[in-house]
């Protein structure tokens, strides 16, 4: 059984629950319209899930982590010379990344890790220590959006059934 039938059973055996305690659940009520949304977006993430394990299109997270500088309306005006060209392939998440990067360098306590681990060892402390921290950012902004669409799904079934 996949996960849409799953889904769907366990949304029938929820209405028939609210229905044996003599709770109406009709077509035209808030309830069922809220029921036939997440039923719908359980459709649609099927869907997009089937044509990515078929190779076929694009799903909406694929198309959101592959933005591309060129996209931006700002970047894609620009007239830049041939040998830059490439800027615009560039995806976002990369600028992102070696922004946040930058970051953390900025903020590495460089002193203390050359004195510590003498020059060479210090600056490859250093660089250890800023790619670290940009690992957990990525880690947590995965969990983030993980933990978000976790509360997603638990408000989308439990606002229409309690």
């Amino acid at each position: 059984m996949d996960a849409l039938q799953q889904a769907r059973r366990d949304a029938k055996a929820a209405i028939d629950a609210a229905r044996a305690v003599g709770e109406d659940i009709r077509p035209g009520d808030l309830a069922y319209a809220l029921y036939r949304k997440v039923i719908d977006v359980v459709k649609d993430l099927d869907r997009d899930a089937s044509t990515a394990q078929a190779g076929e299109g694009a799903s909406g997270l694929s198309k959101l982590l592959n933005y591309k500088l060129g996209d931006l309306k700002a970047v894609s005006a620009l007239k830049l010379p041939r040998f830059l060209s490439f800027v615009k392939e560039i995806p976002v998440l990369d600028v992102v990344g070696v922004g946040d990067y930058a970051y953390q360098a900025f903020h590495e306590h460089w002193s203390e890790d050359v004195h510590e681990h003498g020059d060479l060892g210090g600056v490859l402390t250093g660089i250890g220590n800023s790619g670290a921290r940009v690992g957990g950012d990525l880690k947590n902004v995965g969990t983030d959006i993980y933990d978000g669409a976790k509360d997603l799904g638990v408000w989308a079934w439990h606002g229409p059934f309690g």
